[in-house]
């Protein structure tokens, strides 16, 4: 009888150690959720009590930003902008505010069951406006303008672009499309270049590789899965994107709807509703270009967006317009050279089968583009 007690009791022992273990598990369980859930960005942490007004050369020098794509002419963009006689040159080649330097204007909130980073608005937006761009010159000039040129900003559109419209709401935002095939290729070769890969990784192998990631993450079953896409940009490394970085209708759809729908922001300590449009509308300080008339059609073209930026009318000077295209690059400039050129045929023979599968799996995407922003933009690629 005493031997069936203690067997009970080693039972009952058992059973609530079961328990507990079950309990941690799932605790740990939640909390990798938790910690796996993008965290929610909420605008203007100090609280508007506590804003001062910015001085008005602020909202001059983020009056326009370009942001991307990479490799689609956004360096002769910048430059026959800044021909403009109110255009002043931001600091540096590109700012990266928004995706890299922005992070300690950020405060995280973990005390909730949902993440939630603050963002010190009035704070981040004198340290974007302070480091970036040339503030005795604007104040100086009243007239005057200046942008952020960054293509980074439009792949990174699951974070930048609610950050974007938290600090620079009233900036005009230029965004220039190429075909995402030539993109693709051009992007390869410049990482090659610059040795952000293995020179021997062949364009084939890249391309399957980023196929594949996009595939693991979901974003290839459901384009219109936020959280799918926040997971493949988590995941890969910004110069293999060679494939992401040419599906436009997903990064335009999250900045048309992060602008349509404003700085997300605490109301009543409750979060200001958000709409998920899959089709949202293009907001009316959106100007999407195409990459060829960048180069082909100048001065019809930027006359336009002259007037798009509401400043004066402007001729770009001849000798700007001769100028060859900047960082473009030149592919396999050795073919002809004996055994060398053959093996450079057979690579570049490789990369046309490529190509032609590329065109294939970007069709349905360059669809949804033009489903987003317009008619016109149908069959162009």
């Amino acid at each position: 009888q005493q031997q069936e007690q203690e067997e009970e009791i080693a039972s009952i022992k058992d059973r609530k150690t079961r328990v507990m273990n079950e309990e941690e598990e799932a605790n740990v369980q939640q909390q990798k959720q938790v910690q796996q859930q993008k965290p929610l960005e909420i605008c203007n942490y100090q609280g508007s009590k506590h804003e001062r007004p910015l001085k008005e050369w602020h909202e001059r020098a983020s009056h326009v930003m370009i942001i991307g794509a990479q490799k689609a002419g956004t360096t002769d963009l910048e430059r026959l902008l800044c021909t403009h006689p109110q255009v002043i040159r931001p600091r540096g080649v590109e700012q990266h505010y928004f995706d890299k330097h922005m992070k300690r204007f950020l405060y995280t909130d973990n005390s909730t069951s949902t993440t939630i980073t603050h963002i010190r608005m009035r704070d981040a937006r004198l340290g974007y406006t302070r480091r970036w761009f040339d503030s005795v010159s604007l104040k100086a000039r009243p007239d005057a303008v200046s942008l952020d040129k960054t293509p980074s900003y439009l792949f990174y559109s699951d974070r930048v672009a609610s950050r974007a419209v938290c600090i620079s709401p009233w900036s005009k935002i230029l965004v220039v499309l190429r075909d995402p095939v030539s993109r693709a290729y051009s992007q390869y070769h410049h990482a090659r270049k610059h040795d952000l890969i293995t020179y021997n990784t062949t364009f084939q192998q890249k391309v399957d590789a980023d196929v594949l990631l996009l595939k693991q993450c979901g974003v290839l079953d459901d384009p219109f899965d936020d959280e799918a896409w926040t997971r493949y940009l988590d995941t890969v490394d910004a110069p293999h994107a060679l494939v992401g970085r040419g599906l436009y209708a997903i990064q335009l759809r999250q900045w048309f709807r992060a602008w349509n729908n404003g700085p997300i922001t605490l109301q009543k300590n409750e979060i200001s509703s958000m709409s998920n449009n899959k089709l949202p509308k293009k907001p009316h300080n959106f100007r999407i270009l195409n990459a060829d008339n960048v180069h082909n059609q100048p001065q019809k073209l930027f006359q336009s967006i002259f007037a798009f930026l509401k400043l004066k009318k402007h001729a770009i000077p001849r000798e700007y317009l001769t100028m060859p295209q900047s960082n473009k690059g030149y592919y396999y400039r050795n073919e002809h050279l004996g055994e060398l050129g053959e093996k450079l045929s057979e690579r570049l023979q490789r990369d046309e089968d490529t190509k032609a599968m590329l065109a294939s799996f970007f069709a349905p995407f360059n669809d949804q583009l033009a489903d987003l922003i317009g008619e016109e933009w149908r069959g162009l690629w």
